[in-house]
């Protein structure tokens, strides 16, 4: 079974902890090659953007 990085990935785009690092930082860290690759698959799960989902 695969483990998906979209939960963790929520909580640091929402969290005040991690308002420092840049969306292309967290999309590493969750293990995408890149920013782009990160927010194309968080869109496609989702129906918005990760920088969306930051603001609100």
């Amino acid at each position: 079974m695969a483990v998906t990085p979209f939960p963790s990935a929520t909580v640091r785009l929402q969290d005040p902890a991690y308002r420092d690092r840049n969306l292309t930082t967290l999309a590493i860290e969750l293990g995408f090659s890149s920013a782009s690759a990160f927010s194309t698959a968080f869109r496609h799960r989702f129906g918005t953007s990760p920088r969306d989902i930051r603001r609100a």
